[in-house]
């Protein structure tokens, strides 16, 4: 890095600080939440079943879009499951998930 961009590091940190100060003394952002809420966020997005939509493969949405990626194909070429769509597909073999995923939803 040269010595311009060291500055720019540096002021873009003070600057970063300045914001956290002022977020938690409004009590806004990550500090205007308790700590119940904030488990009940991660719960909620921790529980989400993603399908590859090239695949069929079931997981987190970060895991199935390194899988599609792994692949060549979009990684955003992956759909978010509802509860009953999650529980009929996880026991249809993967190669066959697609097909009944748009089965399901027509």
């Amino acid at each position: 890095m040269t010595k311009k961009d060291d500055k720019k590091v540096v002021a873009g940190r003070a600057g970063g600080l300045a914001a956290a100060k002022v977020n938690k003394e409004n009590g806004t952002g990550v500090w205007g939440i308790t700590p119940e809420q904030r488990r009940e966020i991660m719960n909620k997005v921790h529980s989400q079943k993603w399908m590859s939509l090239e695949t069929g493969m079931i997981s987190n949405a970060g895991s199935v879009a390194r899988h599609n990626s792994a692949r060549g194909k979009s990684k955003d070429a992956r759909i978010l499951l509802t509860i009953k769509e999650f529980d009929e597909l996880i026991e249809t073999p993967m190669d066959e998930r697609v097909k009944e995923f748009e089965a399901l939803r027509k």
